[in-house]
């Protein structure tokens, strides 16, 4: 019985558990059904909207970007989209039930084509001007077909506008934008350039310019009568790959100057800078630049190069030269008397002292040219420089070259004379000279002195006149009467001339030595030769110059001297002596 038991209540079970499973299976069949009916149901509701939508011609019209009005045979509107609103400022409701009288300008012969359309049945982008509401005309292009019905009858007329002002205002500033774009290139003073490969240099774009550094018109390279990689000096186009290449790998711009075989022959030097462009996915496109020619600076860095070597060579020169005469002076300072060698000594100091200034002259020009070519390379880099800027620095180079040349010139004149000079108050001996040529040696000496002022010194002697005397003395005579000139006669005066008129008659020597300076008071005249007699005690003036001018003439030379003054007008002293 217990099994039994057990059996049915198994049994009862199961059946439970079948009708539970049955109840939730028979409720998900049920809501998928539901659920799938709520679908058809939407679906079904969803088309028939979209039927309408589609059968509706009105619902299609309102979609089109045009504007689109219909029109009855009355030539009046029965409907209008929603775009029209852009063309006549009226919305599509207020549209309709205007004529065509309220929206065309009038205008006869756009009529006559509108009345030519009534009789063609067709009118397709026609230039017409339509009012606005605003009262502002508007500029349209008019396309028009008529409605016919089943039946082959006319209904009307279907008309699309479409805005061409704006048009025409984007393509006019597009026609100025180019246009502004070609006349900025053009007066661009540089090439500019565009290529798609700087390999080979196959130009896309380029200005005018391309002529004149070239001898190539633009149209030679654009039409591929000439590549500009052909016209590269051949002993350049290696370093020109290599740089080329090395900017397409690392995608960064160059800089680079090379040359180029003219037209006509000649080699120019070009300077090329460029940039690349890259698409989206950092593809290059092409690259954009200025070329220039920079042939002119290229023979400045040259001429500089030489300058210098120059300049190096006669510093040089000058310095052997200046070491022998110094030898020779040494030697006639240990061969001569102690009064000599303190006079020799004063001179040789005198010497180095007046070869400073032009030397110094020499490095002070040579620096200014080399900083102004060092602005004018970084004014070209920097793409700053101007035509002005080059003229500038031709004119500073030409006259810091004759600075150059005239300052070592000087310092060689100088180094002669001294020695003329110092060797002939060394040997004390008769000698015969050249009094025009001796002269001329003695106030080169004096140079220095005489560019302090406005002082010049007038010499009138006949070229060819030769005498036998001591030269050393006459240039003791000069030099003393000439600094007097300078310390006394043109103290309080910014320029001064001094005339030196040399005469010989009856084996007789005169020479009449006259400055325009401030004169001498009647009372100092007598005393002008005495021993220690100075105007300028206390103030550097020693009182010797005038004494030993006195001694040397009548001792050495056997000969007179006298003078003659007149306050703030002249000063003259009259010596001769027989030859």
């Amino acid at each position: 019985m217990e099994i039994v038991f057990i059996i049915i209540s198994i049994f009862i079970m199961i059946f439970l558990s079948l009708v539970y499973v049955y109840s939730k299976l028979r409720n998900n069949v049920n809501t998928k059904i539901m659920n799938s009916k709520g679908l058809f149901y939407f679906l079904k509701k969803t088309n028939s909207e979209i039927n309408a939508f589609w059968n509706d011609p009105y619902n299609l019209l309102d979609t089109i970007i045009d504007s689109v009005l219909l029109i009855d045979n009355t030539f009046h509107v029965k409907y209008a989209n929603k775009s029209t609103v852009n063309i006549f400022g009226w919305t599509a409701n207020e549209l309709v039930g205007k004529s065509l009288d309220d929206l065309f300008e009038n205008d006869n012969n756009k009529m006559r084509d509108l009345n030519l359309f009534l009789l063609s049945d067709h009118l397709e982008n026609c230039d017409f001007s339509v009012k606005r509401k605003d009262g502002e005309k508007l500029s349209v292009l008019l396309s028009a077909s008529r409605l016919i019905d089943k039946s082959g009858n006319n209904r009307g007329i279907v008309c699309t506008f479409k805005d061409v002002n704006r048009l025409k205002i984007a393509e006019e500033k597009l026609w100025k934008s180019e246009q502004s774009y070609r006349t900025l290139i053009s007066n661009i003073p540089e090439v500019v350039y565009r290529t798609n490969d700087v390999m080979d240099w196959n130009f896309i774009l380029l200005n005018d310019n391309i002529l004149k550094l070239t001898g190539y018109s633009r149209n030679d390279f654009l039409d591929g009568v000439i590549h500009f990689s052909d016209i590269i000096l051949e002993d350049d186009k290696a370093k020109v790959k290599r740089l080329m290449y090395e900017s397409m790998i690392e995608k960064k711009g160059f800089d680079i100057d090379f040359r180029i075989v003219h037209n006509d022959g000649s080699i120019k030097w070009v300077h090329v800078k460029g940039n690349g462009s890259y698409d989206k996915q950092g593809n290059i496109v092409s690259y954009e630049g200025i070329m220039s020619d920079v042939t002119g600076t290229k023979l400045i860095e040259k001429e500089l190069h030489r300058l210098n070597s120059n300049l190096s060579l006669q510093k040089e020169e000058l310095e052997f030269i200046v070491h022998i005469r110094t030898l020779e002076l040494q030697n006639a300072i240990n061969t001569s008397s102690g009064n000599d060698k303190k006079r020799l000594v004063n001179l040789m100091a005198s010497l180095v002292h007046e070869l400073s200034t032009p030397l110094g002259m020499c490095f002070t020009a040579l620096s200014f040219v080399n900083e102004k070519g060092t602005e004018l390379k970084d004014a070209f880099e920097n793409d700053r420089i101007r035509k002005t800027d080059f003229s500038q620095f031709i004119n500073t180079f030409d006259e810091v070259i004759s600075i150059l040349n005239g300052n070592l010139d000087h310092s060689i004149s100088l180094v002669k004379a001294f020695k003329q000079v110092v060797t002939e108050q060394v040997h004390d001996v008769k000698r015969n000279i050249n009094v025009k040529g001796y002269f001329d040696e003695v106030i080169l000496s004096l140079k220095p002195e005489l560019s302090k002022k406005d002082y010049r010194i007038l010499v009138q002697v006949d070229p060819q006149l030769f005498i036998t005397t001591f030269p050393s003395v006459l240039s003791q005579i000069l030099i003393n009467l000439i600094m007097n000139s300078f310390i006394h006669g043109f103290e309080k005066k910014e320029s001064g001339t001094i005339e030196i008129n040399v005469t010989v008659y009856n084996s007789v020597l005169t020479i009449i030595y006259t400055d325009n300076g401030c004169g001498i008071p009647e009372d100092s005249i007598s005393k002008v030769f005495d021993l220690y007699y100075t105007t300028k005690k206390g103030r550097g003036g020693t009182g010797l110059g005038m004494s030993i001018i006195k001694e040397l003439i009548e001792n050495k030379l056997n000969g007179t001297i006298s003078v003659t003054s007149k306050i703030d007008s002249f000063t003259t002293f009259t010596i001769t002596f027989p030859l």
